[in-house]
């Protein structure tokens, strides 16, 4: 698997897609950093982050009207005009299910994502991992939007004391990954815990029994 860090014109990328809810929102904010992602509830699409708001000069948290689906679960700390917030991404049923069938063909169900991943001005930032054939269907999906784009890093993956699967036991990884490739997180799931336990030669419960650790495993270390 490799991690590849892009860059892209974020006012190119709402020119071709509607993102309303941001353009009030940078009119406030110097820099938007994503500290860490995680994927909470799949099916409910439900997403939480912990997230670095960078303010500009006489504006607070309190004056970003975030938009319906988004909302502060937490805020960890602030200093001057930042804050690390814990934030809640919630999607509706139609709303997930549209993203799934404009972008699945191009393989983005197989991609994870990674930090670094901020927006500084136009200036959007974000990494992606994957195998090699997931990745290439995804840049063709983003030159295919935004145009152009600038691969800023490209890396071989390995679990360093960093990274967020970092603590999992090398069967969890096999499996997690495994369930996240073959759709186990989509709306409506693509391969049941059965089928996976089938792929792995082991029970049911045995399966969800590593996912749930490999899960509790990962929010331990993202939610502290």
């Amino acid at each position: 698997m490799r991690t590849i860090t892009l860059e892209i014109d974020f006012s190119i990328l709402t020119e071709k897609i509607s993102f309303d809810a941001f353009s009030s929102i940078q009119a406030l904010v110097d820099k938007i950093e994503a500290k860490s992602l995680l994927k909470i509830d799949y099916q409910k699409g439900e997403k939480i982050a912990i997230v670095e708001f960078t303010m500009k000069s006489g504006y607070t948290l309190d004056d970003i009207p975030f938009p319906p689906f988004a909302r502060i679960l937490k805020v960890f700390t602030q200093h001057e005009n930042q804050f690390l917030v814990l934030i809640q991404i919630h999607y509706d049923y139609a709303t997930l299910s549209t993203i799934h069938s404009n972008f699945s063909p191009f393989g983005i169900e197989e991609i994870f994502y990674e930090t670094p991943a901020y927006l500084e001005g136009n200036r959007l930032v974000f990494s992606i991992l994957g195998e090699e054939k997931a990745l290439s269907s995804f840049l063709t999906l983003v030159k295919k939007v935004v145009g152009d784009l600038t691969v800023l890093r490209i890396q071989d993956h390995t679990y360093n004391d960093e990274s967020i699967l970092s603590g999992l036991t090398e069967r969890q990884k096999a499996i997690l990954i495994k369930a996240k490739q073959s759709g186990y997180y989509e709306i409506p799931r693509k391969i049941t815990t059965m089928e996976l336990a089938r792929e792995f030669g082991v029970s049911k419960a045995a399966i969800l029994e590593h996912l749930r650790k490999a899960e509790g495993k990962i929010m331990t270390r993202v939610i502290q």
